[in-house]
């Protein structure tokens, strides 16, 4: 069963993975470049957001793989043990029924046969039911701890298989991504090398469209505070720093990498993909949000992520050929606001 929701999973992975982009004509107009840029970056997003669950699930399958392993290598040693018990409760068998009367069977009409006298009858009698009680009770040891050695090794070795079938899968899946996202920054490269002569309204217009902007690159954040601040405290020393997709720092990020790099400084893990992060912790709302809690944006499904710093503004890495920011919550994205969650 592991085996085949492993495998619908990952199925289910691939089919969310947006097809690649191929190559073509650049336009001429530079408002369309900017549109087209935008476009393919959206998609390269996606696409990195798959990757990062790829990894994720790959991470889980392996989990997975250890303990099945470690669970097979436990029920053969119970096993070996349930073998040497059965040796162990033959001999008890053996032995009781040995003494049941110099080694022939031995029954209550023998006994009645061979007793002297009626009370010399009941003694046997006495004796063959505990004789017998002895008996039952190590046969049904014995059958009972084989059939427990046998069900743990059986269902030991089903997981193992289903674990390293869901590694190979995984696996797979992410050479699959590696491929479609190597496409897409080649495509990405192309259209960017088209728009490095932007004109700085043109810029201008491509940072507002990707939730980006100028931004604030020596914002304070209030006083405060707790793990949440810490983490905001942290995430404000890589402003100015560059996006890269996949990356977790120390020096460039994408924008889960920037949320797990920052919480990461002050002892708390989180998931690598952003719609993972976005169902971390417990959910806040808008009135309540403070500093280090987590902003995600989607449309509807997650696909980019920041960190409330106060006073309105959120910081986060906002798309390829931008650095990280602060801006203004509702223009951490272009797509609206999904969750906002408190991790700390």
């Amino acid at each position: 069963m592991r085996g085949a929701l492993a495998a619908t999973v990952v199925a289910m992975a691939v089919s969310l993975v947006p097809a690649p982009v191929m190559a073509q004509e650049l336009p001429d107009n530079k408002s369309d470049a900017v549109a087209q840029l935008e476009e393919l970056d959206h998609e390269a997003v996606l696409l990195t957001e798959e990757w990062h669950r790829a990894n994720d699930d790959l991470a889980a399958r392996e989990a997975e793989l250890e303990e099945a392993t470690a669970a097979f290598e436990q029920s053969q040693e119970s096993a070996e043990q349930a073998r040497g018990d059965e040796e162990l409760f033959r001999g008890n068998v053996d032995e009781l029924a040995n003494a049941s009367y110099q080694g022939a069977r031995f029954n209550k009409l023998s006994a009645l046969l061979v007793a002297e006298d009626p009370q010399a009858f009941l003694d046997q009698l006495s004796a063959l039911d505990v004789l017998a009680a002895g008996n039952a009770e190590s046969l049904d040891r014995l059958t009972a701890v084989v059939r427990q050695a046998e069900e743990a090794e059986a269902s030991a070795a089903e997981a193992e298989k289903a674990a390293a079938e869901a590694a190979v899968e995984a696996e797979e899946l992410r050479a699959e991504i590696d491929e479609r996202r190597t496409e897409m920054d080649e495509q990405i490269a192309k259209v960017q090398a088209h728009i490095d002569d932007l004109t700085a309204e043109e810029q201008a217009e491509y940072d507002q469209g990707s939730g980006g902007g100028a931004g604030e690159t020596d914002y304070q954040v209030p006083p405060g505070t707790g793990t949440g601040s810490a983490a905001v405290q942290a995430a404000l020393t890589r402003v100015g720093m560059p996006y890269v997709y996949g990356a977790t720092g120390p020096g460039t990020f994408d924008c889960s990498g920037l949320m797990q790099w920052a919480y990461n400084q002050v002892g708390v893990s989180l998931p690598r993909n952003s719609a993972a992060q976005a169902s971390t912790g417990t959910a806040v709302s808008r009135a309540q949000l403070a500093p280090g809690d987590l902003i995600a944006y989607g449309n509807p499904s997650v696909h980019h992520i920041g960190m409330y710093v106060g006073n309105g503004n959120v910081v986060h890495a906002p798309t390829t050929g931008q650095n990280v920011k602060v801006v203004p919550i509702d223009r951490g994205s272009n797509s609206p606001i999904v969750a906002m969650r408190r991790v700390a």
